[in-house]
């Protein structure tokens, strides 16, 4: 094979999380600047904000109850590709939109392709990439959905002197194209193709991805991996894998309850209610939202399996308890007419931002991943990650009506409640799992030790 094509099936899958991720933190970030000259377009309310806002999620939400099954029928492949397709149909109507009805099914669309990507990639980026590119090329994933976020602040911040948030909205077709064409250049996932009995075929993909190992070793792996047996739904709920199930329930929801949503989707009108009165000014310190996302995130790659999900779980949700605090005490106070509580209302939120990055952001992935024995671990993650979008449909659209109505004050002290709920149960429910193999904490489960100390 000649050196390019080998490149082509290492970093080929590298390049797909790359496109996935990016178009899953851009038009999930895009919407935070757009929508405040959407409103202006519109003549919105809060109420109609609120929905166009949480159509992403949405479409999320119920792609996410399918997606397992489409995977399977379908491929992880031509799933990708079908996530590409409603990027671009998605942009495009989002772009054109004349009335609100027409952006809001849009952003629904939008939402579905967030849904199936956020699950494809991963996964056929996990079934296809080389064994010692496989940890990069996953978190690339994660690090392009920060770099996304930044990359849509970045485009409203471009946009904002021409209030052009159709443009905003319609550059998402960009790498949505190019994500069509680099998956349509790669190869079925050689997993899925011995699912389906076409091994040879399989056979194929991994003699060229693979030159030092034996094809047919890996091939009689993947077989007897397929051939464990899993549980469906309904056994799992007559069983004793229920209670684990809601321990991923628990990190899903309150992770997402926290208000990680509100910030990403609206922090400008955050902004200035806090003080920065004009839209430049409240789009340019958003993009100050993007950037500490982002290095945080790279931080929370380097430490986490040094210092623990544990620990960096909770140390980072006492971090969000604080910032929430000095955010309700700023409102309260009454900020917006001071000059120096609407800084302290900018550090309050960039502290949280940075905490979410290194606790709460990767713990709603990581830890249900790693706590759902093998027979249950893919109903438990689609049923962890349909909770998680629901959490965020609740928040995205619930946010602008709460500070609409009840102010800034209500609305963090709302929050705040929350983080301190969730620092309660991850610290009395979620174990340390750093150097535990996936094997130690399903033996632990089985056992009959507490959720605490699975990682024993």
């Amino acid at each position: 094979m000649s050196v390019n094509l080998r490149f082509l099936f290492i970093y080929g899958p590298c390049i797909i999380a790359a496109l996935a991720g990016l178009l899953f933190g851009y038009d999930v970030g895009i919407i935070s600047g757009a929508q405040l000259f959407i409103e202006q377009s519109f003549h919105t309310d809060n109420q109609v904000l609120g929905t166009i806002v949480s159509m992403v999620p949405l479409g999320a939400f119920i792609a996410s109850i399918g997606c397992g099954y489409l995977s399977d029928i379908l491929g992880r492949k031509k799933l990708l590709i079908i996530t590409a397709v409603l990027y671009i149909i998605g942009s495009l109507l989002c772009a054109y939109a004349n009335i609100v009805s027409e952006l809001i099914i849009g952003r629904f669309i939008l939402g579905l392709a967030v849904g199936l990507g956020s699950f494809s990639a991963p996964l056929y980026i996990a079934e296809i990439s080389h064994h010692r590119y496989r940890g990069a090329a996953v978190t690339l994933n994660q690090l392009a959905i920060t770099l996304g976020i930044l990359l849509s602040y970045a485009i409203c911040f471009i946009f904002t002197p021409t209030h052009q948030w159709r443009y905003m909205l319609g550059i998402g077709m960009i790498p949505a194209v190019l994500l069509l064409i680099g998956v349509l250049l790669l190869p079925q996932s050689p997993r899925w193709l011995v699912k389906k009995g076409m091994a040879h075929y399989a056979r194929n993909v991994l003699q060229k991805i693979y030159t030092d190992i034996d094809i047919d070793s890996e091939l009689e792996n993947i077989k007897k991996m397929l051939d464990t047996p899993k549980m469906t739904l309904s056994q799992m709920l007559r069983s004793r894998f229920m209670s684990v199930i809601f321990l991923g329930i628990m990190v899903s929801v309150l992770t997402q309850a926290v208000g990680i949503n509100a910030i990403i989707y609206y922090a400008p009108k955050i902004f200035k209610l806090a003080g920065f009165s004009s839209n430049a000014h409240a789009i340019s310190v958003t993009v100050l939202v993007g950037v500490v996302n982002f290095v945080f995130t790279i931080i929370t790659v380097c430490v986490i399996d040094k210092l623990g999900r544990r620990k960096m779980l909770l140390n980072g949700v006492a971090g969000i308890c604080l910032s929430l605090l000095i955010l309700t005490v700023a409102f309260y106070m009454g900020i917006g007419s001071s000059l120096w509580l609407t800084w302290i209302c900018l550090f309050a939120v960039l502290f949280f931002i940075a905490c979410q990055a290194l606790s709460t952001g990767p713990a709603c992935w990581l830890i249900p991943s790693e706590i759902f024995p093998i027979k249950i671990r893919g109903t438990g993650m689609g049923i962890s990650v349909a909770f998680n979008w629901l959490t965020n449909v609740i928040v995205a659209y619930l946010f602008p009506i709460i500070l609409g109505h009840y102010g800034g004050m209500t609305s963090f002290a709302i929050f705040l409640v929350i983080a301190i709920i969730a620092w309660i149960s991850f610290y009395k429910y979620v174990p340390e799992t750093k150097d535990i193999s996936l094997e130690t904490i399903e033996t632990n489960l089985l056992s009959g030790k507490s959720f605490r100390h699975l990682g024993r």
